[in-house]
């Protein structure tokens, strides 16, 4: 008799919904993913409100399960691509990302988050941010998700602390989905506490709570399967060498219009894990490049390059100019500054984002000659540059020392701007000020979160689109 689950575990009992004649693949298949609260291990069988869904839907879908229990949503993302992921009860599966490059699903119900809370280590915003990498993992990948929200439970609502941030996190997670999710492929958000009379016991529903949560969800989630809507996969740029040039969106009023080929902005963003948009533990990437070249702020299309190499410090980037490839810690890797624009160029604009990694190595006068140094690459090859500010972080918050290096370098880029006319500065601070309550950040406190990037990419295009347009209709800064 099996002791513990193999995840995906196929629900519906292998009946008539589940055999393997012609009209299988026409039925949807659906994962349900999450922690113990999406499936249990009891009886020698995989219990879960799948069953009961399985039952309500009949033919029209398959239903999976892979519930990892005491897995917390952190976890979960960390684990993407693992090919054996293990539990607290000795279950074993994929990491979700493993699970969707292997198997073909039509949507993903996710529901995670429940031990991040009762762990309590990790704030709500940190929470938020990692259940919704888990949807952008499946939307990268072109497949839908709903999102449940963390079930009621006694566990929680013993402390009046852990109730607040029960409440808080299942609000940014509705007002993620409303706001933006429902754009990248979220295709309802369901509140499970509407759908259930009272609060799980423990860290799972009991058999007559899987049976009324599977029940009500079944009329919820077949307008979902019918519409087989397809969604365009989110753009990720990890792996392949770089630098990248990233696709943005062309507006049709200009295309096939020479002039304005002719007047297209080449662009590049070099710098260290901040620029390449590293979150998920490095296992998602988001450049804050995307969203300042899908502003509407700057007009006619522009040709956005990306080179960002995490763990690079702004002394060793400068050091290397001329190398032909360095490697990061993440195993990408890019061509120093000075061999990129002998590649690549030219362009008519640099952005450089440097100095996080140099904070507890170097001293702030090492730190802000290696960037400037960098920057005087970009102008002897003709390319005015924007210097950003070593941007603030959750280190800040613990190491005082830092803060003062920080401060004495942005000062001295601040400075050397003021000299040089083909620089402006940008105090990054300004556009994305640090907060632990804030789902602009990862939880480690020094990555953007895949958001955070959002609004520094579309922050800038805002506070630059003036000199942007001149620089477009006079190649000058």
């Amino acid at each position: 008799m099996p002791r513990a689950a193999v995840f995906p575990a196929l629900l519906g009992g292998g009946g008539a919904g589940y055999s393997a004649d012609s009209e299988a693949k026409d039925r949807a298949r659906v994962l349900l993913f999450g922690d113990g609260f999406t499936c249990r291990f009891a009886e020698a069988r995989v219990c879960s409100y799948g069953e009961a869904l399985a039952q309500a839907l009949g033919t029209s879908a398959e239903i999976w399960a892979c519930g990892y229990i005491g897995l917390e949503a952190g976890a979960l993302v960390d684990s993407m691509d693992d090919d054996e992921v293990s539990d607290e009860a000795d279950n074993t599966g994929k990491g979700l990302r493993c699970l969707l490059q292997v198997e073909r699903f039509d949507i993903v119900i996710i529901q995670a988050g429940f031990h991040d809370l009762a762990h309590g280590h990790t704030t709500p915003a940190g929470v938020s941010v990692a259940v919704q990498c888990l949807h952008t993992i499946c939307h990268s990948k072109g497949v839908r998700t709903v999102a449940l929200t963390i079930p009621p439970s006694h566990v929680l609502s013993q402390s009046a602390k852990h109730q607040a941030r029960w409440e808080e996190v299942n609000n940014r997670l509705k007002s993620w989905v409303q706001n933006t999710g429902c754009h990248e492929g979220v295709a309802t958000f369901i509140d499970v506490a509407e759908m259930l009379p009272g609060e799980a016991e423990g860290h799972h529903f009991d058999s007559q709570s899987e049976k009324q949560l599977g029940a009500a969800l079944a009329p919820l989630l077949l307008p979902v399967l019918q519409s087989r809507d397809s969604i365009a996969r989110l753009p990720n740029c990890a792996g392949g060498p770089m630098p990248q040039l990233l696709e943005v969106p062309r507006v049709a009023s200009v295309e096939g219009d020479p002039s304005e080929a002719r007047r297209r902005l080449r662009m590049l963003f070099y710098g260290d894990s901040l620029t390449a948009g590293y979150h998920a533990s490095g296992c998602l990437f988001a450049p804050y490049a995307e969203a300042f070249g899908r502003s509407s702020c700057l007009g006619p299309p522009c040709e956005l390059w990306v080179c960002g190499l995490s763990g690079l410090t702004a002394v060793q980037l400068a050091s290397k100019a001329g190398a032909a490839k360095i490697r990061d810690a993440v195993l990408r890797h890019g061509p120093g500054i000075r061999r990129l624009l002998e590649e690549h160029g030219p362009f008519d604009l640099t952005f450089i984002m440097l100095g996080t990694n140099d904070l507890s190595r170097f001293e702030a006068s090492q730190i802000a000659q290696a960037i400037k140094n960098i920057h005087h690459e970009c102008h002897k090859a003709g390319s005015a540059t924007v210097a950003l500010s070593v941007p603030p972080s959750g280190a800040l918050l613990r190491f005082e020392d830092l803060v003062e290096c920080r401060q004495d370098v942005n000062e001295e880029l601040q400075a050397y701007a003021k000299q040089q006319w083909m620089v402006t500065y940008v105090e990054t601070g300004d556009l994305l000020p640090f907060s632990r309550d804030s789902e602009h950040w990862e939880p480690d406190g020094l990555h953007f979160s895949r958001r955070g990037s959002q609004a520094l990419g579309e922050g800038l295009a805002k506070l630059l689109a003036p000199e942007l347009a001149s620089l477009r209709s006079s190649r000058l800064w």
